[in-house]
């Protein structure tokens, strides 16, 4: 009879009481929760850390690319009359501010024509995507992403700001500003100012 009662009151301890299995349960979740919220907070960062570099890979492809058109437009080549003639027009659209771009000069190669690639370019915004037209009457193609606006400032060689269509003709630098989205949550704009030597 003994052993009968002592075999049960081993059996006994061996077995968790409901306060020991409510604490177990309680301590795994507040481990599961601070796990959850470490991993939920660490792929937010992740995720803005992503976005922010997708806003700076917009910004520097943006840079890029309008130092290649603005420099091109200022080649100065002939044109088709043989006069010295590159055009650069800073308001494509009318709108009546400069944040968008036609640059057409003759130098892909220099063949009295402006039809060859590069040589017609269109830039503009729209939808918060730079989007650039390459040759005259193709159509405009998505190149960055994120760029919420462009901004264009001509200035004269003695460095006063030019603020008419006609005037940015005799320009000879431009100040660019461009901002692209930083988080899609959120307002917050990156921002680039660049110069550009015509």
């Amino acid at each position: 009879f003994r052993r009968v009662l002592f075999r049960s009151a081993m059996t006994r301890r061996r077995a968790f009481t409901l306060v020991e299995v409510m604490l177990s349960l309680v301590l795994l979740s507040v481990v599961l929760g601070a796990v959850t919220n470490v991993t939920l907070n660490m792929q937010r960062i992740y995720l803005r850390q992503r976005e922010a570099t997708a806003a700076d890979d917009a910004l520097r492809t943006t840079e890029l690319m309008l130092v290649a058109v603005l420099r091109s437009a200022g080649a100065n080549p002939k044109n088709m009359t043989g006069t010295n003639a590159p055009m650069l027009d800073p308001d494509p659209n009318n709108t009546g501010t400069f944040n968008g771009l036609r640059a057409v000069a003759d130098f892909n190669p220099p063949n009295s024509s402006t039809s060859d690639n590069l040589e017609d370019v269109l830039v503009q915004v729209a939808s918060d995507t730079l989007k650039v037209r390459w040759t005259a009457g193709g159509t405009l193609d998505p190149v960055a992403a994120g760029v919420r606006s462009l901004a264009f400032e001509y200035y004269a060689s003695n460095g006063v700001l030019l603020t008419t269509k006609t005037n940015v003709s005799v320009a000879t630098r431009v100040k660019v500003t461009v901002t692209a989205v930083e988080h899609t949550r959120s307002t917050v704009l990156a921002q680039r100012v660049f110069w550009v030597n015509l």
